[in-house]
């Protein structure tokens, strides 16, 4: 089943991942909480990778080049949007993103991965 996430990390404060609906564990064992969300040493996203990649799936990554505002803003809009039910996480990291960089938001992982490789933040 196609899932999406989010990974914030401008190398300035913590990493911070946003997985609305999803199962990941990190390496600590502490699970996401009702906000979904994982940051700090929690929030790395070689373990994700890994741990994604043990149940099967194929994991895509995006990288976006966007300034520390909007990252900042990113990671407000997830903490504020909180956890998301199965079936929900691209609309979830659609609503993060806030079109940020022009990615048009999208209730589909496929999609919204589609409109990720676009984003033009210039």
């Amino acid at each position: 089943f196609p899932h999406a996430a989010l990974y914030v990390d401008s190398g300035v404060g913590e990493p911070f991942l946003y997985d609305p609906g999803g199962s990941y564990i990190p390496p600590s064992g502490e699970p996401s909480g009702s906000g979904d969300f994982f940051s700090g040493d929690d929030a790395n996203i070689s373990d994700y990778i890994k741990y994604w990649n043990k149940e099967g799936a194929t994991v895509h990554v995006t990288p976006i080049n966007t300034t520390i505002e909007q990252e900042q803003a990113i990671i407000n809009n997830a903490i504020n949007a909180g956890g998301a039910i199965g079936g929900q996480c691209a609309g979830a990291v659609s609503d993060a993103l806030n079109g940020v960089c022009g990615i048009a938001p999208d209730g589909w992982p496929k999609a919204l991965f589609e409109n990720a490789k676009k984003a033009d933040c210039n």
